[in-house]
């Protein structure tokens, strides 16, 4: 379905859903680890996968935020949230940085919020 500007009619929290979800997915697995690793339950994750799942969970964040591009006519926040999106895969998989990770998830959320509210002004 389609406004009558033609733009698409969907949700436009998916961004920061997906921002939250990368987020939960790293420190969400890790305090949960944590929690059973004190409660005596050992549990080994692969960190490939787990690293995948956060990549994952980010690409589809900017790729959520990338469309609001053509609807506010703002590229501000994609070009945020991209760059958040290479801070967190080059700590992931490139050299592991706490503050670097950090910083990516806080470009990743940030662009997300403000395409979010754009989108919300826009409408």
């Amino acid at each position: 379905m389609k406004r009558l500007d033609g733009t698409a009619v969907g949700p436009d929290w998916i961004g920061l859903a997906a921002s939250g979800l990368a987020f939960a997915s790293c420190y969400g697995t890790l305090a949960v680890v944590m929690a059973l690793s004190a409660a005596g339950i050992a549990l080994n994750l692969d960190k490939g996968i787990w690293a995948a799942a956060i990549a994952l969970f980010a690409l589809l964040a900017v790729a959520a935020v990338v469309p609001g591009i053509r609807r506010h006519g703002n590229v501000g926040p994609a070009v945020l949230g991209a760059a958040g999106l290479g801070l967190i895969v080059w700590t992931l998989f490139g050299d592991y940085s706490l503050a670097v990770e950090i910083a990516g998830f806080a470009a990743l959320v940030a662009g997300a919020a403000w395409d979010w509210r754009l989108r919300r002004a826009r409408a």
